[in-house]
């Protein structure tokens, strides 16, 4: 159904504009960008009583192949669910997706049952048209298969020029910068050294030479002033990936971190996971260090790696504890006493205590004092439970009830209206109007509503799922026999995030009265601030 009648107002109307790999790659982001604008102008002038407004155009610099990369598209799905928006304006189809059939099927559902049509220079397609349907999902799936074709042959490209030695990366190693060489008649990508290159050299000849440890290394060139790559400090990782890095060594490599797909609760998650296997080039860019004094440092970060053999769960608090000093997250550590084959209790301590100084606590602490908390909760919310909260929650849910019904009433009208309009029966004039006033009492309704459900207690039904989830969450955290992930997924159920404070240990005066414990040194009390998602 080839349709060219245009009865939308421009607010009506959202626009999109996004990159595609089709386009003119000398062109930039905004080159592209602006030239569709021009077109979307031109047809908006010819067909529009006026202009799409600005509020109502998207423009997407970061173009994803998936819709859940594109934040600018998950903001334009979120507003065509306002039966105010009518269409979505966009140069082709396929600018909307090229990802796959779940990607497609997605869009075309929240299309068809939004009634949001697609208008393009060339035709408008509305999906509750069987013939539109189709010949839409003919397109998405052309630029599927169009996308899948063009990364199979850049991505043999890019292999190709990695085997010639060409630095592909968008990012250059510490202390490199990337550049380009001319051969022949092309420019080719590699790296040269920049200031940071003798850092480089620096944390070689410590680790090698002088038998410095990572750790050690990142410490000392915290105390000299040198920034890192990332962050505010020198990390023990940090300093191991630079004398990991091959391209130091004068190589390029090939698939080190490729992309793999894995299930996970049902869920395709990408992933990136360094591969040990992996193919390595000579490279054009300058050796920034010794190849033997490389290869030394690899045999040694093999003498010196901290293999992890078990990769079962022990902290169930893991990804809920921070510290509130410097906000890095709190790990949990066993520790082995000098000349002891036991180890002690298992605690608590920020990752970043060395800087941070924030006092640890013995796991058993944290522990009780979470559940402490979960229980104080779970009474209050039993004391909630009584006639003057059931008598509020009735009305309250009949104020609610109310409103809805109201609601329900405009919508009702608003379809009655339309109906009118379109057999005929009701002059545009006339029912411009009358929608006008529509479309106001429904958003002062939907804003009354809001706010009903805002101020409106707890129903006791609501309170008894609350303490059951809490009860829950209380019970799997006291239960030994409960394993670690399953405590985690209760105790993040129910807890957003717990910030934990202690300050530094301190030492007594010799002439306090209060008894002395540990050689006279004193650890002040822990505080927690524990957020709770209920």
């Amino acid at each position: 159904m080839y349709r060219t009648e245009i009865s939308f107002r421009p607010d009506e109307i959202v626009q999109y504009l996004r990159k595609s790999r089709t386009d003119d790659p000398y062109l930039s982001v905004e080159e592209v960008l602006s030239k569709h604008e021009t077109i979307l102008r031109e047809w908006a002038e010819r067909n529009l009583p006026g202009p799409v407004p600005e509020e109502n155009i998207f423009r997407e610099v970061v173009s994803g192949e998936t819709i859940k990369d594109r934040p600018e598209f998950l903001k334009l799905l979120r507003l065509i669910e306002s039966p105010d928006i009518k269409a979505i304006l966009v140069v082709e189809v396929q600018r909307l997706s090229r990802g796959d059939l779940e990607d497609a099927g997605r869009l075309m559902k929240i299309l068809r049952f939004t009634h949001t049509q697609v208008i393009t220079p060339h035709k408008i397609y509305d999906l509750e048209d069987e013939y539109d349907r189709d010949f839409f999902e003919r397109e998405l799936k052309r630029g599927n298969e169009f996308l899948e074709y063009t990364k199979k042959i850049l991505n043999r490209g890019r292999q190709l020029s990695v085997s010639q030695g060409n630095y592909i990366a968008s990012v250059a190693p510490y202390g490199m910068d990337k550049c380009w060489v001319q051969e022949g008649k092309r420019k080719c990508p590699t790296l040269k050294e920049n200031e940071k290159a003798d850092v480089v050299r620096l944390i070689f000849h410590k680790f090698v030479r002088e038998r410095v440890s990572p750790y050690a290394i990142g410490l000392y060139l915290d105390s000299i002033g040198e920034k890192p790559p990332k962050g505010e400090h020198w990390t023990y990782t940090a300093v191991q990936e630079i004398l990991k890095n091959i391209h130091y060594d004068q190589k390029v490599c090939w698939g080190r971190r490729s992309v793999e797909h894995k299930i996970v609760d049902g869920k395709v998650l990408e992933m990136r996971p360094r591969k040990k296997d992996f193919e390595i080039f000579d490279g054009k860019q300058p050796r920034v260090v010794d190849h033997e004094l490389f290869l030394e440092a690899q045999e040694l970060l093999k003498q010196t790696s901290r293999t992890r053999h078990d990769y079962t769960p022990v902290n169930p608090f893991a990804g809920l504890v921070f510290c509130r000093t410097c906000g890095y997250s709190m790990s949990f550590r066993f520790y082995r006493r000098k000349g002891q084959k036991d180890t002690c209790p298992p605690r608590m301590l920020c990752s970043n205590q060395i800087r941070c100084r924030s006092s640890s606590c013995s796991y058993s602490e944290l522990e009780e004092a979470v559940a402490g908390i979960l229980r104080q909760t779970i009474a209050e919310f039993q004391v909630q439970l009584n006639q003057e909260t059931f008598d509020a929650a009735r009305a309250s849910e009949t104020t609610l009830k109310t409103l809805e019904g109201r609601l329900h009433e405009l919508e009702q009208k608003e379809l009655r209206q339309w109906e009118k309009y379109a057999d005929g029966e009701m002059p545009k004039e006339i029912f411009d109007q009358l929608n006008e006033r529509l479309q106001a009492s429904k958003k002062a309704a939907r804003k009354a509503l809001e706010q009903a459900r805002a101020a409106a207690p707890k129903t006791p039904e609501q309170i008894r799922e609350k303490i059951a989830r809490l009860s829950d969450a209380l019970n799997a955290l006291e239960d030994d026999t409960v394993p670690v992930p399953l405590k985690n997924n209760y105790l993040k159920a129910v807890i957003e995030r717990i910030d934990y404070y202690r300050p530094a240990a301190v030492r007594k005066r010799s002439d306090s009265s209060e008894p002395k414990v540990r050689g006279g040194w004193y650890t002040p009390p822990f505080e927690l601030d524990v957020r709770l998602k209920i």
